[in-house]
């Protein structure tokens, strides 16, 4: 079980408390633009669903994030496998667009950083975003992610950031897996 306290936010586990809000962020045209779109509201019921039967520490964790004062509901944090949760894991953040530049993702996504690496005791987490996604490219490197590569899928270019928590210079990246689906 997940609870985290940041100076404004509180991460958690998804309940079945939280379906409205996580359907609603997952069918924002703004709040998923540089994710693929936004999800149908079929789809993002299913996601709710799927994430709330996700027990197994190989599926990574996917965290609500809610302001510590009013207990609105700001958006959600994951860490799921990049590759058959071998070593390294993908990271995301999705956060409501009233919410942007107010570093709530920033402090929340630190918090959810910090946490996993210490639970699952991970040398590497990984973040792909749309090229044209500048904010979220400025969120990574203020989270301390570099740039490790570029690839290209259905939904066309995408960057890969890597988090090295142990800290190893970028000569010594491994090389990139195939993107997690």
């Amino acid at each position: 079980m997940w609870n985290l306290l940041t100076k404004r936010c509180y991460l958690r586990d998804y309940d079945d408390d939280d379906r409205e809000a996580f359907v609603r962020i997952n069918t924002d045209p703004l709040a998923r633009k540089h994710l693929n779109g936004p999800l149908t509201t079929r789809e993002a019921h299913e996601m709710f669903e799927e994430t709330l039967a996700e027990t197994d520490p190989c599926q990574g964790v996917r965290l609500a994030v809610f302001d510590r004062k009013s207990n609105e509901y700001l958006g959600h944090v994951f860490l799921v496998p990049w590759d058959d949760c071998k070593d390294d894991m993908e990271w995301g953040i999705l956060i409501r667009p009233e919410h942007w530049g107010r570093g709530v993702g920033a402090e929340a996504g630190r918090a959810a950083l910090d946490e996993s690496v210490r639970r699952f005791g991970l040398k590497r987490v990984l973040a792909t975003i749309d090229s044209e996604d500048m904010a979220s490219a400025r969120l990574l490197r203020r989270l301390g992610f570099t740039p490790v590569g570029r690839g290209q899928d259905d939904q066309g270019v995408y960057d890969v950031l890597a988090l090295d928590a142990q800290t190893t210079s970028p000569q010594e990246e491994p090389p990139l897996p195939a993107r997690a689906s």
